[in-house]
């Protein structure tokens, strides 16, 4: 019998050599060390196609793969069991990845962001706050969200001639100040009216065109170090970094507006006196305001844009839904409604990816993925994955309803956009019942034709969006 002190040794070395070929056995492209971050040029190629990058290395690699960002070890996951499993390990203090220029600008001038930029202690404590505002409880936001898209309805109807199929030139515009107002409006709460629109207008103008170009002008430094573009006065930084300072004065200059009752009565059933029953400072309660203000604008504008593309693009689908909506007794979030919104996200999700870093070793099937790695959930790629969804690229809302013969309902874990866990998006309910009704207030009021001849595809600039104008005419029904 071989003795225990030599037998230990060699079994631990078997172990440890076992457990490293697992590790080495996640495939992904070849990285070259002596190419530094000309490895993340030749890997991923350009930025605004990287969904499709991917999504090729994952039917070349499988759900996992492994690659370098920059000097960050990644992991890629577009298996639905895989991606639950990756949200399991994200720790009570879930860390997620920001766009390095966003981090720059913050750190050179030392200035203090919301939830989007918190990590920790800080962010646990400020995130239950906002859990309790708007996912716990989120009725209250129902009449004011209704009222913000009834606007929204009045002004297409006043500006634009809807008794003909007249294409709204500027409809990302609208979509952008209905979207800006309906997170100002549920600040104020019941007190909310039309006349606030108008108090608003001219700094939410401003804002609108400062968060769009924060946005281009991010998409772009992606694949620039923003120290190096700073130090080398390139005008990508120099215009980023206008738009960012722009949006961040006129964000707190509304939310000051906020403080004086000479311009508003804030109600107490608005989110500023909720959160201010909290008793957080006037700077905090701006953090986290300014950035919910920015956060919703591109991320619902995109979701909605593609909305009503998709309406305007399939006329029996408009039908069905607007059947739905007459024989409910006018539902906002009647089933088929909610169908079509996870549909377009499945196809369109805002992020492609979704990022976490490892809190503790993850294991995924024979593969081990050590603590502190970034683990980077392919969301588009899972909701393209005809393992997933049988003909992924049929547009097809009723798969997510419930089967008649079975009675089951699809995987969801395939399709996560809101992400899950503890970090998912403080805002889901409040994003998802806006979209669910002012989907259902237009379909009551306007036949939507699409005038866009060629394919809309999804390109990504930070987030995912159709790569032209999407024009649609809206007709008014008899």
């Amino acid at each position: 019998m071989m003795n225990s002190k030599i037998y230990l040794p060699i079994r631990q070395f078997v172990t440890r050599a076992a457990n490293e070929v697992k590790e080495k056995a996640i495939p992904g492209p070849k990285y070259y060390p002596f190419l530094g971050p000309i490895n993340d040029i030749l890997t991923m190629g350009k930025a605004e196609k990287l969904h499709l990058t991917i999504d090729e290395y994952h039917r070349k690699y499988g759900p996992v793969f492994k690659t370098k960002l920059g000097s960050t070890d990644a992991v890629f996951i577009s298996s639905p069991t895989f991606i639950r499993s990756i949200f399991n390990h994200e720790g009570k203090f879930p860390k997620h990845s920001m766009p390095p220029s966003w981090l720059y600008f913050n750190k050179k001038h030392s200035i203090n962001r919301g939830l989007l930029f918190m990590d920790g202690e800080e962010w646990y404590e400020h995130r239950k706050i906002m859990n309790s505002i708007l996912m716990k409880d989120s009725q209250w936001t129902e009449t004011i969200i209704r009222v913000t898209c009834d606007n929204f309805i009045k002004k297409i109807k006043r500006s634009f001639n809807t008794e003909s199929d007249e294409v709204i030139d500027n409809l990302e515009d609208e979509l952008y100040l209905w979207s800006t107002y309906s997170i100002l409006n549920l600040m104020l709460g019941s007190s909310t009216h039309e006349q606030s629109d108008r108090e608003f207008d001219e700094n939410v103008w401003k804002f609108v065109t400062s968060a769009k170009q924060i946005w281009t002008t991010s998409a772009k430094l992606l694949t620039i170090p923003p120290a190096i573009a700073d130090k080398l006065h390139l005008k990508v930084w120099k215009d980023f970094e206008k738009t960012v300072h722009e949006s961040i004065s006129l964000s707190r200059k509304m939310i000051s507006a906020f403080n004086d009752k000479n311009v508003f009565n804030c109600s107490k059933d608005g989110l500023f006196m909720k959160l201010k029953s909290h008793n957080l400072s006037d700077e905090m309660m701006t953090q986290i305001l300014s950035d919910l203000i920015f956060a919703a604008g591109d991320t619902t504008v995109s979701t909605m844009s593609w909305c009503l593309h998709k309406i305007a693009k399939h006329n029996e689908i408009q039908s069905m839904m607007r059947k739905s909506i007459y024989e409910s007794d006018f539902d906002y979030e009647t089933p088929l409604v909610r169908a079509f919104l996870k549909e377009v996200l499945r196809l369109y999700p805002v992020a492609p990816f979704i990022g976490r870093i490892l809190d503790t070793e993850a294991t995924l099937g024979a593969y081990k993925i050590p603590k502190g790695w970034f683990a980077l959930t392919s969301q588009y790629s899972a909701g393209h994955d005809p393992q997933n969804f049988v003909n992924p690229e049929k547009f097809s809302p009723k798969r997510w309803l419930r089967d008649e013969k079975t009675e089951k309902l699809h995987d969801f874990n395939a399709s996560l956009p809101f992400a899950m866990g503890v970090r998912s998006c403080v805002g889901k309910k409040i994003a998802t019942y806006q979209i669910h009704t002012l989907i259902t207030k237009i379909l009551q009021e306007f036949n939507l034709t699409s005038f866009n001849k060629d394919e809309v595809e999804y390109t990504l600039k930070l987030i995912g969006l159709p790569n032209k104008k999407i024009l649609i005419g809206f007709k008014a029904r008899q």
